[in-house]
């Protein structure tokens, strides 16, 4: 079974606690750290089964969105490489 890794790259806006990540389909967080731009200085990885790749990057981008809205992150971007 092939396995991928989606990037999610944000940019807080403020310290909000985050609602609980629910993957599903065997993804799973792999790491998170920061990177070297200021639109989008902090980067967070997923890896699992690239079958379901589709399914859960639209669920990272609703997840994303909601914390959007809630004011948590001021924006976002979900890549499938290291390209923030």
């Amino acid at each position: 079974m092939s396995t991928q890794t989606i990037f999610v790259f944000y940019k807080l806006n403020n310290d909000s606690n985050w609602p609980s990540l629910h993957l599903n389909n065997d993804w799973h967080w792999t790491g998170s750290g920061i990177t070297k731009t200021q639109l989008y200085p902090n980067e967070i990885q997923f890896n699992g089964p690239k079958q379901y790749k589709t399914q859960i990057r639209d669920y990272l981008n609703i997840y994303f969105l909601q914390l959007k809205l809630a004011g948590v992150v001021k924006r976002f971007k979900i890549r499938n490489s290291y390209k923030p």
